[in-house]
């Protein structure tokens, strides 16, 4: 399996210009993560560590793009000179599936975890120990302070308060359905381990 080296990954954070609380944010994120796959491997089981880590320091390299229209322009005419997309898409995508694009030419199992790591993927995804260690430990950090699941997902719902309040009901359900599985992800993980939760 090709993957980027450490040194590459962070060459791609200065060539999009991440912002400092989005390194501080990776580096956490990162830290958590491959703390669980090693933890796991410790354990018996199958987990590629450094895949975890790659996609770890890559998860939010194009988190810019979420609010950045000049860097998100740059990465999109990127993938349309690499073939990668033919023409710009009319609604914007977001980071997590942009790096899915961006990587998946190079590093397809990379670029997997990593489009796996939004919010929603654990409703259609996560069929590998590598999607959710990711999927887990970005959960597990608010900017750049690791916490618990609870309060992670209560700063999650506060932050996009005014978007949650025109959900439907049926919309409502969903994220409370959501958060329920992610709550079970974290039973799957570390009843496979000698740890708990708050000691990663």
């Amino acid at each position: 399996m090709d993957l980027p080296t450490k040194d590459e990954c962070i060459e791609l954070w200065k060539k999009y210009d991440m912002p400092d609380n989005i390194i501080q944010h990776t580096k956490i994120v990162t830290e958590i993560a491959t703390a669980i796959a090693k933890a796991l491997v410790k354990a018996g089981i199958d987990v590629d560590i450094d895949l975890v880590e790659k996609a770890s320091l890559l998860h939010d390299v194009f988190k810019r793009c979420d609010f950045d229209d000049n860097t998100y322009n740059k990465v999109m005419d990127e993938l349309v000179l690499q073939g990668i997309i033919k023409e710009l898409p009319e609604k914007k995508i977001k980071h997590a599936e942009l790096a899915g694009l961006y990587f998946a030419k190079d590093y397809p199992e990379m670029a997997k975890v990593i489009r796996n790591h939004n919010y929603m993927a654990i409703t259609y995804g996560l069929d590998t120990w590598e999607d959710k260690i990711l999927y887990y430990a970005d959960k597990r950090v608010t900017h750049d302070n690791k916490v618990s699941l609870k309060h992670r997902l209560k700063e999650l719902h506060k932050r996009y308060e005014i978007f949650f309040k025109k959900l439907s009901e049926i919309d409502r359900q969903q994220i409370a359905e959501i958060d329920k599985k992610i709550f079970a992800l974290e039973e799957i993980i570390f009843s496979r381990l000698a740890i708990k939760p708050q000691d990663i």
